[in-house]
């Protein structure tokens, strides 16, 4: 944000980003950010990341088995650390370490990011996806 100087994150005075980019940062150090975030209402987005095995894949079972693993336990507990995203599973939360949650706005009202597409156009845009996938 701005300029990086060691132990500052910048001279900006207003950055467009994650809502939970000041509880990364303090969590790289230690509990301490000057940043805040805003979750106006209507205003947010959610980042919906997708994963597939392509159509002609080389190697189906091991695509497959990465996928699983995306959607884990395990995978998701390290989803804030490894990522810095928020996982994926219901009900989970960012960890609490060295302020992480404490300094993280989690959203509670959206805006859809298809701007209110119906739902038949989406479907069909999501067998049209699906096609192209699978060849």
């Amino acid at each position: 944000y701005g300029v990086w100087e060691e132990g500052h994150v910048g001279d900006a005075a207003a950055t467009v980003s994650y809502c939970h980019s000041p509880g990364v940062e303090a969590y790289y150090s230690d509990n301490s950010t000057a940043s805040t975030a805003l979750a106006l209402p209507g205003a947010v987005y959610h980042q919906i990341e997708y994963g597939a095995v392509l159509a002609g894949a080389a190697n189906v079972t091991a695509a497959e088995a990465f996928l699983a693993h995306l959607v884990s336990p395990e995978a998701n507990a390290n989803m804030p650390y490894e990522n810095l995203m928020y996982s994926v599973l219901e009900g989970a939360d960012l960890p609490e370490t060295n302020g992480y949650r404490h300094h993280s706005v989690v959203p509670e009202e959206a805006t859809a990011a298809l701007g209110g597409m119906d739902v038949a156009t989406l479907e069909a845009m999501l067998a049209t996806f699906s096609a192209l996938l699978e060849g």
